[in-house]
């Protein structure tokens, strides 16, 4: 009988060690599930409207919102959290007042560009800054014939950016009619 009960009791710890690795390995993967959340800062115009690259920066987040991988902080939030804190972003192109924005709003990457023209073709050109290491971490650009190609070439850049973002090599799910007119970097 006191065999059965020293076997019992060591399988008990077994087991509730076994079940203490189970909970640490899960909480560890949850952490990683974790969305990445990033701010994207409304582009700066050069050569286009500020309302065309206004709109081009609202896409962006659309489109990143709708890859499901990533927490984009809202434009309202942004502009509600700055107001609080009397923060001016006017003019905030440069990785330096990116990093202060991204840490102002708790986020792990900012996203800074410019639409700009370039002879006839529009291109968004876009870089990821990481908050915590206070560098542009890579860059990415896509071009559009035209206004009205914008739309494909946001799709286009946002794919490419999500999937650098998290160490892919990026496979477009848009096929340009005209391949020679995008441009990777």
């Amino acid at each position: 009988m006191k065999e059965k009960k020293f076997l019992y009791r060591g399988n008990m710890k077994i087991i509730l060690q076994v079940i203490n690795i189970v909970i640490i390995l899960l909480l560890s993967v949850s952490s990683y599930a974790e969305k990445m959340r990033i701010v994207v800062m409304d582009f700066k115009a050069d050569g286009v409207t500020n309302a065309v690259a206004a709109r081009v920066s609202e896409l962006i987040r659309t489109e990143m919102i709708n890859s499901g991988e990533f927490l984009i902080i809202e434009r309202k939030q942004m502009d509600m959290i700055f107001k609080e804190q009397g923060f001016q972003k006017t003019g905030c192109t440069d990785e330096s007042c990116a990093v202060e924005i991204g840490r102002l709003l708790s986020a792990r990457k900012i996203l800074i560009g410019t639409v700009m023209k370039l002879g006839e073709a529009i291109i968004i050109n876009g870089r990821i800054v990481d908050v915590e290491k206070g560098v542009a971490e890579f860059g990415e650009k896509q071009d559009a014939a035209s206004e009205k190609d914008l739309f494909n070439a946001v799709t286009l850049f946002s794919e490419k950016l999500s999937s650098r973002i998290q160490g892919n090599n990026y496979s477009p799910s848009y096929k340009s009619p005209d391949s020679s007119s995008s441009s990777s970097s």
